[in-house]
């Protein structure tokens, strides 16, 4: 059902975008690929926990968590945000970066001061009630799932797919976003979910990857069930690529979503560079 090439150049590029991450972190020299659209544009990487973003929350609030109920709220004012540049600010200004009211207060007056942080996952500012600039957002979410109150017992189940479904029903909670505060609440010691090698959302990039993959146009309406479906014969293809090179590295379902997005950008920019047909562009600074 793939297209052979696509699906060849799907493990391939990912295989080849964890080299470069080795190679950084071993302070080589770049070139670090000697892809041209790798070396030209910016990528996550498929291990998403390798992430600026990601690295940051686990080293300051994970790590730093002393009980789940301290965890969670920061995990969704975090995910939110997801810029590093906010993050180093509010680190910089706030004496408690687990006092939400500090952290709301601090990103107030940074964004009156004139910065912006419009990081990769703000989506769907809607709330209950009507809409709110970004910047109440995650905390008026917060709030929600406080008055609610199950949180942690859904949490207990240790279960990818139960605790996204539970986080979907409130504000600004696309299953795209749910699944992400799943994916930042595993790296703590209070949640182990058990389907982390079958389950994982499927969001816009992730859709578009996908549909490239099955020969399809890029915005083909895709149901979360027939993605899941693909996305579980992908893991098979990429855990076996990856067993032979990076055996410490194991592949999970939000692997293979990470690099669905990425693999969709980098179609883009490939075309782009063989028909100079212009797309958005993040190149490194």
């Amino acid at each position: 059902m793939f297209n052979s090439k696509r699906l060849d150049r799907y493990v391939a590029t990912a295989l080849e975008r964890h080299r470069i991450y080795k190679k950084k972190m071993n302070h080589d020299q770049r070139p670090w690929t000697e892809d041209p659209i790798l070396d030209k544009f910016r990528f996550c990487n498929i291990f998403r926990q390798y992430d600026k973003c990601s690295l940051w929350m686990i080293n300051n609030i994970v790590r730093k968590s002393r009980n789940l109920e301290q965890l969670w709220p920061a995990v969704i004012a975090y995910r939110y945000i997801s810029s590093y540049n906010m993050y180093k600010e509010l680190a910089n200004r706030c004496v408690d970066l687990f006092d939400m009211k500090q952290v709301h207060s601090t990103m107030i007056d940074i964004v009156h001061e004139g910065m912006k942080f419009n990081g990769c996952f703000l989506r769907n500012p809607k709330i209950k009630g009507g809409w709110s600039p970004i910047v109440h957002v995650p905390f008026l979410l917060i709030r929600e799932i406080r008055v609610d109150g199950r949180l942690p017992s859904v949490v207990s189940r240790q279960s990818f797919e139960n605790l996204t479904k539970y986080l979907i029903q409130f504000s600004a909670t696309s299953g795209f976003m749910a699944h992400q505060y799943a994916c930042d609440l595993e790296y703590s010691v209070f949640f182990d979910p058990t389907d982390k090698q079958t389950y994982a959302t499927m969001g816009p990039g992730s859709k578009q990857g996908m549909n490239l993959l099955l020969d399809r146009n890029r915005k083909a309406p895709m149901k979360q069930d027939e993605w899941l479906k693909y996305a579980r014969e992908l893991r098979t293809f990429l855990a076996e690529a990856f067993k032979w090179e990076f055996p410490e590295e194991e592949i999970s379902m939000q692997d293979v979503q990470n690099w669905l997005c990425e693999f969709q950008k980098y179609s883009k920019y490939l075309t782009m560079e063989k028909t100079g047909v212009r797309v958005k562009v993040r190149k490194y600074p």
